[in-house]
């Protein structure tokens, strides 16, 4: 398609967020550590929903992300505004984005954690787990040495459903 031009494909395929069934959860006011019934389904790097895909529990600031599992204890990227008591919560797909380094040597990371294919509904138990990251690296603000890398996490399905994803940069022309 002449339109997509100048692009990065770590994937190459439509996808969605998708969340997994709840459990329940405990936390205090100004916690960065909540505790759940069950840690089954939940990643470093998911969001906390309430059971809503896009719905966060009242209490913990929305975009709040799984910084670390112990057992059943899960570290929060962000400090809880109120406390929780068996408040129904579940994990959810994140797409984050964020800078490391110093100029000139910064990378810029965006990341999917746990999305699905877009063609797919969102199952009871979803049947996709794609999780992968691109990196730009400024390289000292040398052109020659910049880089663009991909980096893969879990990529699994038990979908029979075939899919080809691609992955590769395209630019303006042909020899970019």
């Amino acid at each position: 398609d002449a339109s997509n031009f100048n692009v990065v494909a770590a994937f190459n395929r439509d996808l969605k967020e998708q969340g997994y069934p709840t459990t329940t959860g405990t936390w205090a006011s100004g916690s960065t550590t909540m505790t759940v019934a069950s840690a089954t389904n939940w990643a470093v790097g998911m969001k906390i929903n309430s059971g809503t895909v896009g719905s966060t529990p009242a209490g913990i600031p929305a975009g709040t992300i799984v910084t670390a599992i112990s057992g059943n204890t899960i570290t929060l990227s962000q400090t809880t505004t109120a406390a929780g008591t068996n408040v129904a919560v579940g994990p959810a797909s994140s797409l984050t984005l964020w800078s490391t380094g110093t100029s000139p040597n910064r990378s810029f990371v965006v990341q999917w954690v746990n999305y699905m294919r877009y063609s797919l509904s969102n199952p009871t138990t979803p049947t996709d787990n794609y999780s992968f990251q691109i990196w730009i690296n400024e390289a000292g603000g040398v052109a020659a040495n910049q880089t663009v890398q991909v980096r893969y996490g879990t990529c699994t399905s038990t979908s029979t459903t075939a899919i080809t994803p691609m992955v590769g940069l395209k630019g303006s022309v042909a020899t970019d």
